[in-house]
Parts: structure tokens; sequence; C-alpha cells
């Protein structure tokens, strides 16, 4: 089911041709650039193979690749592919029930393109849940708790719900992606519209993915339905390796994109994000951005420099997020750890503006569902900006969090947009209503308050991702503690509590409707 949102993008209110380096203190544009005709991307001639979408065709070529990648096994790995352990367990992925939810799409199975003014979101039919009726003000009834194989040692560091919202994929201190299957109990839940009889019983570990070393970055393909085995798939990059695409069904390698650097040696992406299309695969490197034809692995296509020290809308430093919005799909924004956050064009890459404010090094990035907005947070940076895209540079309000810490903290936006969810170091979860007027303050930054916040974890809350069509919100601890290095089973803190005690690295998931 398509769903088709209320407004359309405001393409009117956006500069068409000024391209200007913005400063978020002040909202003041510090210098305009005429910019050139963009130029036509030369592309290579289509293929008649497609590794995502499912014909016959299509399959055997992947088929064909994977076995060629296979024969040369040993390149490979000097390439940073990942080894293969047997004992590495690959458990059955089950599809989702057919009864009480049916995924399949009005087009008879064909996968939609997302268009400007539209964005996909597969939800079972028949349910009965209000989306605009929900609040999420109310008080979060705790479903189940998922603890193996996390440890204090193995902790989480994030969670995303798939696009279908059947499965979550969790990432984990071993360099392992784990998909975790939606509760069965749930899909009545949708049905009806009701709180399910908790506690329910913990999902198991439906499947995992092993990376070579430390994940940098992972995401789900945006087009994924469980009902077409050959969409599901995801995305990471690792640390020392290429970007890998596994299966959401096995867990095998699909097959390797890989870019490299000015001494054609192979560099790692330390973000990655797939057009809304499916199609590209954009990669954020050291000042540039790599883009790959999702149809063709191996080297990338395109690169795309955002590091001049001549241009006035430079972006130097390392590309640590890229966030697509499917309002406005000619747009893509990318955030650095030096603090600044760009957007581009997503033909050309052209540079639209550069956006300073941020006060720690940007990590995440969340487009409103209309387009209009942005929002951005950093590591050991306690707000959570509100960007104003119509007005390029104009702060709106600021959200606060507490993260002291280099880690990623996600925050993620409800399904229509208004509510914004978003954990702490101190294992809260806050929730902002963000169309509520924030507190008026000339001086500073407008703040805006939460209207719930709840104690979900002991430890950080690095992860938070809402269900794309159940008001299920599902939650991630753990961080790195200086006493898993010391000895500290005798010491305790001010308030009496041994560290050790706090520890927690789970993942949980709320229900969070009324």
């Amino acid at each position: 089911m398509l769903w088709t949102m209320d407004e359309s993008y405001p393409t009117d209110d956006l500069p068409e041709k000024d391209i200007s380096v913005c400063d978020g203190s002040d909202g003041s544009i510090l210098a305009p650039v005429n910019p050139t005709e963009p130029a036509k991307q030369e592309g290579l001639e289509p293929m008649a193979v497609d590794i995502i979408t499912g014909n016959p065709v299509q399959s055997k070529m992947l088929m064909a690749a994977n076995e060629t990648s296979s024969q040369a096994t040993g390149s490979a790995q000097n390439a940073g592919d990942p080894v293969c352990e047997p004992s590495d367990p690959v458990l059955e992925h089950p599809e989702p029930p057919t009864e009480a939810a049916d995924l399949s799409l009005e087009d008879g199975g064909a996968v939609p393109e997302v268009t400007d003014d539209s964005t996909v979101s597969q939800q079972p039919e028949g349910m009965v849940t209000d989306r605009g009726a929900l609040s999420y003000t109310g008080e979060p009834q705790l479903l189940t708790t998922v603890t193996a194989p996390f440890s204090a040692s193995n902790f989480t560091k994030g969670c995303k719900w798939s696009p279908d919202g059947t499965c979550l994929l969790v990432c984990s201190e071993d360099g392992r992606l784990r998909v975790l299957n939606l509760p069965e109990s749930l899909y009545s839940s949708a049905a009806t519209g009701a709180a399910p009889e908790t506690p329910l019983s913990p999902p198991q570990v439906a499947l995992q993915s092993r990376e070579g070393e430390l994940i940098y970055d992972y995401t789900w393909f945006p087009l994924m339905r469980s009902d077409d085995p050959a969409t599901c798939c995801y995305a990471s990059t690792s640390r020392a390796h290429p970007i890998h695409l596994f299966d959401a069904f096995d867990g095998g390698l699909r097959c390797s994109y890989r870019a490299y650097n000015s001494v054609d040696e192979v560099a790692a992406a330390y973000s990655v994000a797939f057009d809304p299309t499916g199609e590209r695969l954009f990669a954020g490197l050291d000042g540039c951005v790599s883009v790959f034809d999702v149809n063709r692995p191996g080297r990338q296509v395109e690169t795309r420099k955002m590091k001049d020290k001549q241009s006035l809308t430079s972006q130097p430093g390392l590309v640590s997020c890229i966030r697509f919005c499917a309002a406005a799909p000619d747009v893509y924004a990318t955030g650095s750890y030096l603090r600044s956050i760009g957007l581009y064009g997503t033909e050309d890459g052209a540079p639209l503006c550069v956006l300073q404010g941020q006060t720690g090094g940007v990590t995440h990035l969340q487009f409103s569902s209309d387009g209009r907005r942005l929002y951005s947070g950093g590591r050991k940076d306690p707000e959570v900006l509100c960007w104003d895209l119509r007005n390029l540079g104009r702060i709106l309000f600021s959200m606060q969090r507490n993260v002291t810490t280099n880690q990623r903290v996600y925050f993620d936006t409800d399904w229509s947009g208004r509510y914004l969810f978003s954990g702490d170091c101190d294992g809260c979860v806050q929730v902002w209503d963000t169309l509520e007027d924030p507190a008026s303050d000339l001086s500073e930054t407008l703040l805006l308050p939460s209207v719930r916040k709840f104690g979900a974890h002991r430890d950080c809350c690095n992860g938070v991702s809402v269900h794309p069509w159940l008001p299920v919100l599902a939650t991630s601890s753990g961080q790195r503690h200086l006493s898993d290095l010391l000895d500290s089973s005798d010491e305790e803190e001010e308030d009496g509590e041994p560290p050790h005690r706090r520890q927690e690295s789970s993942v949980k998931l709320w229900w969070v409707g009324e």
C-alpha cells in the first residue's frame, strides 16, 4: 500500500540558484556562489540484470557473480572480504505469517518506485490503528527483552527496523549484524489495534552476518519486502573492508562494493545509504562520497569530492552519515565529524549549502516526512538541532539530551514525522512533539521541551527505532566501560552502587500506543 503525503514538498520556497554557506549561530549567509549549469552524468550503458529485483535473469546473474567471487577467495580476502567460519551459526529466517498480515502491495508484487509525493510503507491489510490519534505521551509498556547473545563486552550499537517492519537489525561490538523477527503476537495487535498481553517471549536471532572488523555503519535496502526474497538485503561497512551486501534470509554475502583512494588502495567507508529508488549506493569517505550502481558490484562508478580549499561550499572531514529525503529525493544531506552538514544534489552532487552550528561531530541526520526540516545530532553534543530547509541556515529549535561519549546515539521519528524519539547516555528515552511551540527566548536558540521521558535501560540507550506501521518502539543499550579493563569489584561510586551493576546490553520492545 502506498501512503500519499498530505502536503507536497515546498520546492517554491527553496532557492533555485543561490548556493550559500550558512552560519547556524545567527542564520546569516556568509557568501553566495553562482552555480554553473549541472552537467549530465556520464554513466555506463544500462545492463539487463539487477541484483536487487527478483526476475529470473537477474537471479542467475547474481549466482554467477557469487560463484566468481568464491573462486577468487584469496584475492577477495586481500581486498577485505569477510572470512566465513563454519562455526558461525546461520539460522533459518522464517517468512512472516500471512494469515494475520498480508504484506503484498496493490500493484501485484512489483517493487514500487518512490516518487516526490509518496513514501513506501508496507503494513498489514485491515489494520485499524489510527496513526493520527497516537500521541506517545502515555506510559510505555515493556513487551519483551532480548539479552542473549549480548553482554558487557559485546554491547549493542544501534537497531533498525526493516522497511516492511517484519524484522529488526541489530549491530553489536563483536562485528556481527543480527536479525530478530517481529513477534507473531504483534501481527494480531496490528489487526485489532489493541496492546498484546505481556510479557512476550523474547524473539530469537533468526540469522547473523559477520564483518571482518569494527562496523562503522549499516542500512536496509529501502524497498525491502519479506514476501520478495530478492529485495531482502542490507549493506554494511567496516574498518579496512569494502562495503558488503548481505542477504537477509541466510546471512550470506551477495556482493561487495569497493572504494579506492588516491593511491589505488581499497578505502573503508564510514557511512552508507541507498537512494530512495534503491538503484544507487552512496558511501561516505574522507572528504568525498563514492556512488555505486547497485547493479554493478565492484569498483565505484563515481567519486564526488567535497573537500576543496578554494570553494566556499567545501565540507572537509570524514563523512559520518548520509541521509536522503523521501519527499525530495533529488537532495541528500551529509554529516561530517568536523561538525558540518552539507546539502547536495542527488544527480550530479552539486553543493547547495553547508550548515554550521553543531558543537560536536555530526553522527546522525533525519529529514522530516514533509521534507521541510532536517534534524541533526552529534557526539559529545547535548543538542538535537532542527534546521529549517525553507530558510537555509536557520535553526528552528533545539532538543536537549545527555550525550557524553563519542559513540553514535541514534534518534528517530514516527511515521507521521511529528514525534521524535532519542535515547541518551543515562539510559532514558525522550519524546518531543515537533509541532509544539518551543520556549521563547530571543537570546538563545529556542528550546523545545520533551513531552515524555522514561527510563528504558540502566546503561546508555544508543539506539531507538520506531516501527513503520505499529506503535512499537525498539531500543538498544550498552557501551564500553572503564571497569571492563580495570578491577573495580571493590570500588563503589558516591551513590553506593558498583559501576558494573549499571552495565546492560540488551534490546527491548515497547508498546507506545494508547
